[in-house]
């Protein structure tokens, strides 16, 4: 440090140094404005938040996995605040790389004595419970804010709570009695503090309480099992003898500790640290040192947390806000760089829900049904992806996400009752209980084409489309499939295509939406019955709540079946024909009735009449293949620039460099191909992650024959697993967020159930799970959706064994049975503890 440096802060401190024997009243206004216009890096921003009922200022870190700075500031317990201290708190944030949680605790003398001690402790606590593992936490404070900090390390180890990786003091005021060395020695040395101001501010913030209680003056406290330590304090300090005794009890105590003294700085340096050498020199070295041990804390994995979810989607963000709720350590692993699962990578143009936007959203925060306004009936992927953005900012999500993370492995540890799990690039974390929120539409299905490294021109893929935007105007282009995806890129390609060649194998039955923008009244309509309908979806069969007639096709007139089908059509809303008659999905007479009457549909629509024949299914019931929603699909085969290429007559031979080589030897010359291919659904996603459950079982070995669950939610032999919307439940059966939201419910039950309870082991017994898989076996062959052939049934991915994916037996008596589960004490699961 200069001379000059030192003389520049002498005259400053000589000119207006806080008085902390003055009244409050006197000395806040000056001293935080004092505070507040010391420079701040504009590229800092913070936010106010709450921790624990406690005040904090916040600021995000480099990264999601970033560590956390817990700061509590100065001001000998009566003036300061978090955002007045925010340009030395943010500096030493970013020395460390980390994020920074300033505590704004409450002040005396209206706050006595334990109210700031109270308030640092709670706030740390909160901060672990909303998921941040202790392992990455630093905890630091200055003046009286560093004696808070050494106090909070001695309460947290004397009740049994985590530990931070380490923890740091600047000019530490730990000492209240005034009992030290330097109290003495150092009175006309350090012109920031007088005596007279220290004890005017102690007798303030004591209250009843003795100065030298352990709370108050951590100095005489105990120094044993604290984390390591890195003391600052300047030689001129009234308080150097509070940082000195820390050091001398903490090594007597083999704390990992280091003391720095900084030669001829008086007690303020810290808040002036920006501008002297010594002081941007001792930043960056706590930085060092900061980052040596959170590294050392992640890579080591000292604190497991309570849950990980993997997937930031629909069931992965709900799961998350739960696990809050519950005050667990969770952290969320997601493989896209933003929230949203399936409506993150799936971006083709054309592409909606098919299920309405007032009801294909969250029922679990009134306010969120309240303050989000649909645009359209049916929503589409951007309108979706920005209400599952806005969902992750109302609930302050991401802080406990890591974006950006695929999980490669899980292994269960059996000694300890916990999984590991592993990502591509190595990193690591340990938890209690693991919940997959990967999805069931997730995982696209092993491409069975050959040569499509030979093509010369663009090949996209509806599950991984490009963000920025595809110009198709004026080439030639194929879309190999004609599911929901293929059917809703084609409609929208044929709108700027040269020529599109619709390459079908098996037809897909598609109704038209009757999309149209909502009103305001449509909104206001929507929320008001919104409760009433979600009530009657969960307690319905199909999960959507549609009218049913309660009789069979097969006892109607022929009129009175037109009549109700005509009507369903023209309500836009396809799954209603499935529901409306009771046998339409057990009789294929009746079944037959639909799909004659879809079938004249499409007839009267595309003109071409061999066109139309090859766009009916005839090798499946309907509704046995996912009935699909469309907004002119049919209507492009009337188009010029449009052309059916009927796959059954005439399969692909392989991709060749200048587009598609059919068995005959033909050739559909194109410019791009669009692969629509499908997914390998319900259980893709899960089987693509190596999971290594008790004794080394593999999940993908254990479900090398179809699916084994119990209640579709857990499995035998991995404990601690919860499996959301996944296979042998009715999820994609339904809307899916009333799926979502029971499973999510349900799961958090068991897990608050169990943990109450003392138990570290949840596992579905081999009995349970036998009894579901062969209940929801045999209720697949009764449907008629065990005589189709689709992803319902895995028959789309070659080598995948033949079951009815989903369960159908309905999700109201699918959610009373979970009930009667739970209220018999979870019956089916193996609790130990």
């Amino acid at each position: 440090m200069t001379s000059q440096e030192l003389n520049q802060l002498q005259e400053i401190l000589k000119a207006g140094g806080p008085d902390f024997s003055a009244p409050t009243a006197e000395v806040r206004p000056m001293f935080e404005g004092l505070t507040q216009s010391f420079p701040v890096n504009e590229d800092f921003e913070f936010t106010e938040r709450k921790l624990g009922g406690v005040p904090v200022l916040w600021m995000d870190g480099p990264s999601k996995n970033a560590p956390v700075l817990f700061y509590i500031h100065g001001g000998a317990y009566i003036v300061g605040s978090a955002s007045g201290y925010r340009s030395l708190s943010g500096n030493l944030a970013e020395a460390s790389g980390a994020a920074m949680c300033s505590v704004d605790y409450r002040l005396a003398e209206e706050h006595p004595y334990p109210a700031a001690y109270d308030d640092a402790y709670n706030a740390y606590l909160a901060l672990l419970e909303s998921g941040v593992d202790a392992a990455s936490v630093i905890v630091a404070g200055d003046s009286a804010g560093g004696g808070l900090a050494i106090a909070l390390l001695q309460r947290l180890r004397d009740e049994g709570k985590p530990q931070p990786a380490c923890a740091f003091t600047l000019s530490a005021w730990a000492d209240l009695s005034h009992s030290g060395s330097s109290h003495v020695t150092n009175r006309e040395a350090d012109i920031s503090l007088t005596t007279a101001g220290l004890a005017s501010a102690a007798e303030r913030y004591l209250g009843e309480t003795g100065a030298d209680h352990p709370s108050v003056s951590p100095v005489f406290g105990d120094f044993e099992g604290l984390c390591p330590l890195y003391l600052t304090v300047g030689s001129e300090e009234i308080v150097l003898s509070d940082s000195v005794r820390i050091a001398e009890a903490a090594a007597n105590a083999n704390v990992d500790v280091t003391l720095r003294v900084l030669p001829h700085l008086p007690h303020d340096w810290p808040l002036f640290s920006f501008m002297l050498s010594e002081g941007r020199e001792t930043i960056a070295e706590i930085g060092e040192y900061t980052k040596q041990h959170t590294q050392q804390g992640a890579q080591h994995g000292t604190q497991p947390l309570d849950v990980v979810i993997v997937g930031a989607g629909w069931s992965g963000m709900m799961s998350l806000v739960r696990m809050r709720e519950q005050g667990r350590s969770a952290m969320v692993l997601e493989a896209a760089p933003e929230v949203g699962g399936t409506w993150y990578w799936n971006r083709y143009p054309g592409l909606r829900c098919d299920i309405e936007s007032t009801q294909y959203c969250y029922s679990f925060d009134d306010k969120l049904v309240d303050e989000w306004n649909w645009s359209e009936r049916f929503p589409t992927q951007a309108e979706l992806l920005e209400y599952a953005k806005h969902v992750a900012d109302r609930h302050e999500l991401r802080r406990d996400i890591e974006f950006n993370t695929r999980v490669a492995s899980m292994t269960f540890d059996e000694a300890r009752d916990l999984w590991t799990l592993t990502a591509e690039d190595g990193r690591r974390w340990s938890a209690r209980h693991v919940i997959m929120a990967t999805g069931p539409l997730s995982t696209p299905k092993p491409l069975d084409i050959a040569g499509t490294e030979d093509f010369q021109g663009q090949l996209l893929s509806t599950t991984d489309w490009p963000h920025e935007p595809v110009d198709f105007t004026g080439k030639r282009v194929a879309v190999i499939g004609t599911g929901s995806s293929g059917i809703q890129v084609s409609t929208e390609l044929a709108k700027s295509a040269a020529k599109l060649f619709v390459c079908q194998r098996t037809p897909s039955l598609s109704l038209p939406a009757f999309n149209r923008p909502l009103s305001d009244a449509d909104r206001s309509k929507a929320k008001q019955d919104f409760a009433e309908h979600r009530e009657r979806a969960r307690d319905s069969i199909d999960g959507l709540g549609l009218a049913t007639s309660g009789k069979s096709a097969l006892e109607v007139s022929d009129e009175e079946l037109r009549a109700d089908y005509d009507a369903i059509y023209e309500s836009g809303i396809p799954f209603a024909y499935l529901s409306h008659y009771t046998d339409t999905l057990f009789d294929m007479d009746a079944n037959t009735k639909l799909r004659d009457y879809l079938g004249d549909r499409i007839s009267q629509i595309v003109k071409d009449p061999d066109t139309a024949a090859a766009l009916v299914p005839t090798s499946y019931p309907a509704g046995t293949r996912r009935l699909c929603l469309d907004t002119g699909f049919y209507e492009i085969f009337n188009q010029d620039n449009v052309a059916l290429v009927d796959l059954k007559r005439n399969p692909i031979d392989r991709i060749v460099d200048s587009g598609i080589r059919l068995e005959d030897g033909s050739v559909v010359d194109v410019d791009v191909i669009v692969l629509a291919t499908g997914y390998d659904a319900l259980t893709g996603a899960l089987k693509a992650i190596n999971i290594q459950g008790v004794g080394g079982r593999q999940l993908r070995e254990e479900w090398e024959s179809g699916p084994q669950t119990y209640l579709g939610l857990a499995v035998h032999g991995f404990p601690n697993f919860y499996t959301i919307v996944g296979p042998q439940s009715p999820s994609v059966l339904s809307n899916m967020f009333v799926s979502i939201e029971q499973h999510v419910d349900w799961v958090a039950a068991l897990i608050d159930d169990s943990e109450a309870a003392g138990f570290t082991r949840v596992e579905a017994s081999a009995r349970a799970q036998q009894e579901w898989v062969t209940h929801a076996r045999d209720l697949g062959e009764l449907f008629l959706h065990s005589k189709g052939d689709s992803w319902y049934v895995g028959s789309n991915v070659e080598g995948k064994p033949r079951s009815v994916l989903p369960y159908l037996g309905g999700v109201g008596p699918y959610r009373a049975k979970c009930d009667e589960v739970a209220a018999a004490g979870y019956e089916g699961f193996v609790r130990t503890r």
